[in-house]
């Protein structure tokens, strides 16, 4: 029986010898043991019979001649499965064919062999053991080593192969002894001293890992190998600033493409993504497509946010390899990042019918929650979970969101209970009871844990709930225990902003980006952060130095843009957008069509799509031909043109509709920037600032329960979103009941005896909610009505009821019913009325319809008369850009006392300045007619009555401007927030009655806390014809 060597020994002289000469070798002695065998030596051969062997030992001498050359290894499989089929039960022949097979990297079969063959024969246990490796199933490979080596296998490479296997499949610590006893032997093996630091590194050991690898660098300081495995183990402790200088190092030592790749992946730690990302582009453009870097690259463009490069870059692959699974689970994963929870399903569609890969489950679950079918998901988790600390806890989530609380906290005290030290089973088991206190839990935790990265990911669950400070105190003690841990570094200064501790997290991110000035993640972080502090210039400036640096990334300029329409910089942030819609994806389109139609002339379809494609890019409608194209049989003949450009045309339909919606809503027209950003989010789902939108033009619509919807949602995606935590509770706040308290006092004087009464009015309202959009009000009232002169006050005790509501985006309404009572005969009861519908054409004119019944009670004689008119009206309102208003009403007015009249006006408003501070010039004309003047029945010198007591001017015109200065001093500035605002009028007019006048109108209003508020209205008119002053305020409480 041979040894275990002799196979490797042979291997080795072949390669010595070369293919060729082994060849000869070969036959030589092939025709040699011909001669030997039986049957030629009875034919005369010189060799005596004693000498001769037999047939079968010819052709197994011959079959180990063939094992011994790569080029004939084939040959050698053929006579050892003609030997096995005469000979069954020969284990050594089934043995040197396994070990042929795993030569031919077939290892299955191998396997199946070796598996035929006696476990505890160390050769068997090996070579079972070199076929595990070979087929990457490492934790199997290390069980049969380590019986081969029980069984006292002589294999030198048998030990090395042991703790390879043993570290490559997770057990580090079982390795590390190993590996110690192979250093100490071969000190000077780098192989060995690698595996040995790695292993250390694994089991936690990083202090000896270190010594390790500084040991063999102070020996060769530019071995790049060396240098590299220093950033990896710099880079798996969370060290960026070590890990970057080593790699850096690294590569100035060996400036290779593979040591450049190698320098991209550990450029991810620190967020290099853009040069990480040009490293790998360049790479492809020079040595063509290699599944790993397609993959490598397309997960640090999905780090970065480039979601749709990612994706363009694994459709690219599945295009040429469609069975790469590691590609489609790695796009499912970009889909899942982009919270569109059915593509995702859409993906790993073909590999869920191939069988049950935990991995694809894993995934499915996850985009069926992001669907909402959370009892699939539970299902999922169930089959997934068993005794898996990260299952359980992902299938508690699950049951949460199901509704199913109890269940769910039962599984979180499970994993809990099977890995206390797993933040996540740890946390969840805490914040699931009824009596939780995130802020002593995180107190205990800065006492207690002292890892780093534990208390980092601890801070990133608290983050995730809305919990900063908390996570900010954990984040503190992480850096104390830690000073060099990056992810820290990082978390604390996000948390910070999300705090709205702006200048803290500014100050940490100018000293990141002084220490890791390519760190794109870094700098964009800062440029938002500037953003969200309001400092518009300072982050429009950093977002364009991203953008400068690659201007192939989408996301500087995308946030740049948007930072300028919070700025309410309009027209620069569309210009902002314009960028990002050059090259049109359908001129390239065209472009790409053309230049496959010079290679397939003759070909009509490939002819009509590129044509349709050109008309398409001189029509400027930028991506429709990208569209419609995408869907027909050229697409499917020429897909490559397609898929290359698919990145550009999601990147460019996601910006139409964005730049759209966002001009839109800048100049109030709400309507259709809402179905934009419905559109924008069925085709980006994890676009934040769209929802976030949505919501706000849903808000500004008073479409109530669709807002809240909309917070809710981006809520899912984003729990650390600041705004729409605020936004959601103030909508319930506004959607809550509440009570009002007011007081409104006026008077007025002139015009003869027309004009000559105080009123005073009391007022005790509640609001109840029917809808969230729809409430309906009760009010109680007091009058003291005090016409000046010689009479006496009257009391009127009385109430309202109403109703008001938006029903939806195109209509809105109102209606009230009054009664005031006196309880005597004069002055008479009166009942009042209103009604009004109001259609929104689309936010391009809001047209109103009315019927008022009012008491008319500008004197004595009116109020003892009861006197009132009824008045039919129309009005309308139309938003011309930001800055400029056109409003105009009519009426018909009928009076109790059989006169009539009509009323019109038309006003144009131009903001000078915007928002928050606001001056407007406001131009106005009225017409006034009453068919019957007012008369004055005078007897003995006294007016004794009045014919139509009110003022009845007839063909009157009159022109007024009003100076408005309005600012808005709330603490937040959107739709819905806290409000805290001053507006100042000041009117000067004039009229065909020659009656000039001067008017002065204050208004403030404060929301002091998320349940009171107040607010107070004040107004004096001064004229030759007629005064006038009036004051109304009031307290309001919300529950």
């Amino acid at each position: 029986m041979p040894s275990e060597s002799l196979n490797a020994r042979w291997i080795s002289l072949g390669k010595g010898l070369g293919d060729w000469r082994l060849l000869s070798l070969v036959v030589t002695l092939a025709a040699s043991l011909w001669c030997l065998a039986p049957s030629r030596a009875q034919a005369g051969s010189l060799v005596p019979p004693k000498d001769a062997i037999s047939d079968h030992q010819a052709r197994h001498l011959l079959a180990r001649l063939y094992s011994y050359s790569e080029s004939t290894l084939s040959q050698a499989e053929a006579e050892y499965r003609r030997l096995i089929a005469m000979t069954p039960a020969n284990g050594e022949l089934s043995l040197e064919l396994a070990e042929v097979l795993l030569r031919l990297g077939r290892e299955d079969e191998a396997q199946k062999l070796y598996h035929t063959l006696d476990q505890n024969d160390p050769r068997v246990a090996g070579g079972l053991g070199d076929a595990f490796f070979a087929s990457g199933r490492m934790a199997e490979a290390a069980t049969a080593y380590q019986r081969a080596r029980d069984a006292g296998s002589q294999r030198p490479d048998l030990s090395l192969r042991l703790a390879q296997a043993m570290a490559w499949s997770g057990q580090a610590e079982r390795a590390a002894p190993l590996l110690a006893e192979l250093h100490a032997a071969h000190p000077a093996d780098v192989e060995i001293a690698l595996l040995y630091s790695r292993a250390l590194a694994q089991a936690g050991d990083t202090r000896r890992a270190r010594a390790v690898l500084d040991q063999l660098a102070a020996a060769a300081p530019d071995n790049a190998t060396l240098l590299f495995e220093l950033a990896d183990l710099e880079a798996a402790l969370g060290h960026a600033s070590a890990a970057r200088k080593y790699a850096m190092q690294a590569v100035k030592a060996d400036d290779t493409r593979q040591a450049r790749l190698r320098l991209a992946q550990v450029m991810t730690l620190w967020g290099a993504f853009q040069q990480s990302v040009a490293i790998r582009r360049e790479h492809v453009a020079t040595q063509g497509p290699e599944p790993q870097v397609a993959l490598a690259l397309a997960e640090t463009l999905a780090s970065a946010q480039r979601y749709e490069e990612a994706e363009g870059v694994l459709r690219v692959e599945l295009m040429e390899n469609p069975d790469d699974t590691q590609a489609r689970l790695a796009l499912a994963r970009v889909k899942l990042q982009e919270k569109n929870g059915e593509a995702a399903l859409a993906v790993l569609a073909p590999l869920t019918k191939t069988g049950s890969d935990p991995r694809v489950e894993a995934l499915r679950a996850q985009a069926l929650t992001l669907l909402g079918r959370y009892a699939e998901a539970v299902a999922i988790w169930r089959r997934l979970a068993h005794d898996d600390p990260a299952m359980l806890v992902e299938l508690g989530r699950a049951l949460e969101r199901a509704g199913d609380e109890l269940a769910a906290k039962d599984v979180f005290d499970r994993a809990y209970g099977l890995d206390p030290d797993f933040p996540p089973a740890h946390y969840y088991a805490v914040m699931c009871r009824p009596d939780c206190d995130p802020a002593a839990l995180s107190r205990e935790l800065v006492h207690t844990e002292k890892d780093a990265a534990d208390l980092t990911l601890w801070a990133d669950l608290f983050s995730r709930d809305g919990h900063h400070a908390e996570a900010i105190a954990c984040l503190e003690a992480a850096l104390g225990h830690d000073p060099q841990f990056f992810p820290a570094h990082m978390a604390l200064a996000e948390n910070l902003a999300y705090a709205r501790r702006f200048d803290e997290s500014l100050n940490r991110l100018d000293g990141l980006a002084t220490d890791f000035p390519d760190s794109s993640k870094v700098l964009l972080t800062r440029a938002r952060v500037l953003a969200w502090a309001k400092r518009y210039d300072e982050a429009i400036a950093a977002f364009e130095a991203l953008h400068a640096a690659d201007p192939a990334d989408p996301v500087p300029l995308r946030e740049m843009a948007r930072a300028a329409f919070w700025d309410k910089r309009g027209q620069h942030a569309a210009e902002i957008f314009d960028r990002m819609l050059e090259p049109p994806v359908d001129e390239l389109l065209a472009e790409r069509l053309e230049e496959e139609l010079d290679a397939n002339r003759g070909d009509a379809q490939l002819a009509g799509a590129a044509a349709i494609a050109r008309r398409s890019a001189h029509g400027g409608t930028i991506f429709q031909a990208y569209a419609d194209l995408s869907e027909t049989e050229v697409a499917r003949t020429h897909p490559m043109a397609f898929a290359e450009l698919l990145p550009l045309y999601r990147i460019q339909h996601a910006t139409a509709l964005e730049r759209r919606a966002k001009m839109a809503a800048f100049n109030r027209r709400f309507a259709p920037a809402m179905n934009d950003l419905t559109a924008l989010t069925d085709l980006r789902p994890d676009n934040q600032e769209a929802w976030f939108d949505l919501a706000q033009t849903q808000c500004a619509l008073g479409l109530c329960e669709e807002e809240a919807a909309t917070y809710e949602r981006l809520l899912e995606i984003d729990p650390q979103h600041s705004l729409a935590g605020q936004a959601l509770e103030r909508n319930k706040r506004r959607s809550a009941p509440w009570l009002r308290a007011g007081v409104n006092l006026w008077e007025e004087k002139g015009r003869g005896n027309l004009a000559n009464m105080v009123r005073l009015r009391n007022d005790l309202q509640v609001s109840l909610p029917v809808q969230c959009g729809l409430r309906v009000d009760a009010t109680a009232h007091r009058w003291q009505e005090m016409p000046q002169g010689p009479s006496t006050q009257y009391h009127a005790l009385g109430g309202t009821l109403g109703f008001s509501g938006v029903f939806n985006e195109w209509f809105s309404g109102q209606a009230a019913w009054t009664a005031k009572r006196f309880g005597t005969a004069d002055p008479k009861d009166t009942d009042q009325y209103r009604t009004r519908l109001e259609l929104n054409l689309h936010d391009a004119a809001r047209l109103g319809f009315g019927y008022e019944r009012v008491d008319e009670v500008a004197n004595r004689f009116a109020l003892l008369k009861g006197t009132q008119s009824d008045h039919f009206l129309v009005d309308a309102r139309v938003p011309v850009g930001r800055r400029l208003d056109v409003e105009a009403s009519a009426r018909h007015i009928e009076y109790s006392d059989n006169n009539s009249g009509e009323a019109a006006h038309l006003s144009l408003g131009y903001a000078l300045t915007d928002h928050p501070r606001m001056f407007k010039v406001i131009l106005r004309g009225d017409y006034r007619h009453t068919r019957l003047r007012s008369q004055e029945i005078d007897t003995a010198g006294t007016v004794t009555d009045i014919i139509h007591p009110y003022w009845t001017p007839q063909g009157y015109l009159a022109g007024s401007a009003t100076l408005e200065w309005y600012a808005d001093l709330a603490e937040d500035f959107f739709c819905g927030a806290k409000q805290h605002f001053v507006d100042v009028r000041l009117t000067g007019a004039t009229g065909s009655d020659a009656n000039n006048s001067i008017q002065l109108e204050a208004e403030w209003v404060l929301d002091i806390t998320d349940h009171w508020g107040i607010e107070a209205r004040g107004l004096m008119h001064r004229s030759p014809e007629w005064d006038a002053n009036g004051f109304w305020t009031g307290v309001r409480y919300g529950f």
